[in-house]
């Protein structure tokens, strides 16, 4: 499939309705309604239309520009079986404590963040990247540049922002990732088969080879990558933190083992502290010692599908 990951180059191919809450008016300086606003995006990208919900600070600025923070899900669609990202971000006030927008994209089928080799409605990097962010930027007082832009996600989106920033290192500033297979070497589990189609497809999504590959890219200036988690992936975790340090890559390290394999648990807090905060605690390049409070024997094919 011919792919132009150029940020504009797709934006017109999408058609755009709002079917909640408009915000529109953000462009011009006025005052952002402070309820979720929810968007509905056709995009050639996906199988049907999708939703793109955004979580405004209280009181906007007129004439200020803000960052904004992808929130990426772990299930298709509105699925909130392991809860909903925009939710706790309203519990933990994050649009107004940080002073970011929170952005929560669905996506048609199970979201790994890769484009199908040959079907083109699982074009899923292509329709975050092409539709999603450029909707945001137009529609929404925020800094259109690179500077302004960071990811977080847990799990199947903890491995996708670290894919995304590895694969767009100019449109991303930093990415948060909680408890994910970033080491994960073959396709298939957990649906990734669905879509990326093969394991040369896979290959070239993988954090564990784009960190290699993209090292030179990363080795000065401040951490761009925020790695955090113990419970499902405490391997995972481990194996890629010991890469960025082989390799001289800077990251901020919290590797304590949260409660749950959740949106609603204790990590995303201290997530968003270190990737928007440069004097927030859990700076590290060494790999982190085993955690005590690790379960021994846990299934992760079958508490990834558990909330």
């Amino acid at each position: 499939m011919k792919k132009n990951t150029s940020l504009n180059s797709q934006r017109h191919g999408a058609r755009f309705a709002a079917t909640g809450v408009v915000a529109m008016m953000a462009c011009a300086g006025a005052a952002v309604d402070t309820k979720p606003a929810t968007h509905e995006i056709n995009s050639p990208w996906q199988a049907g239309p999708n939703l793109v919900h955004v979580l405004a600070p209280d009181n906007v600025e007129p004439g200020k520009k803000y960052r904004t923070l992808y929130m990426l899900p772990v299930e298709a669609g509105e699925n909130s079986h392991f809860g909903n990202p925009l939710d706790e971000a309203r519990v933990l006030d994050l649009a107004n404590r940080h002073q970011v927008f929170c952005v929560y994209p669905t996506f048609s089928e199970m979201p790994w963040f890769a484009d199908h080799p040959k079907d083109s409605k699982k074009g899923q990097e292509s329709y975050f990247i092409q539709d999603v962010i450029p909707f945001v930027e137009a529609h929404y007082p925020v800094l259109a540049e690179r500077q302004g832009r960071y990811l977080v996600g847990f799990s199947k989106s903890g491995w996708g922002v670290f894919s995304l920033l590895l694969r767009h290192p100019g449109l991303f500033e930093k990415a948060a990732s909680f408890d994910a297979p970033l080491t994960q070497e073959k396709v298939g589990p957990w649906g990734s088969g669905l879509i990326f189609g093969d394991q040369a497809t896979f290959d070239a999504y993988r954090p564990d080879l784009l960190f290699r590959k993209h090292a030179p890219e990363y080795r000065g200036g401040s951490p761009r990558f925020v790695l955090m988690g113990s419970l499902l992936f405490k391997k995972h975790t481990d194996e890629a933190s010991a890469l960025l340090r082989e390799l001289g890559i800077p990251h901020r390290l919290d590797a304590w083992q949260s409660k749950r394999h959740h949106w609603k648990s204790d990590w995303l807090d201290k997530a968003v502290q270190m990737l928007l905060d440069e004097s927030a605690d859990g700076d590290a390049l060494e790999p982190p010692a085993a955690s005590p409070l690790q379960q021994p024997g846990l299934d992760v094919s079958k508490a990834m599908n558990q909330p």
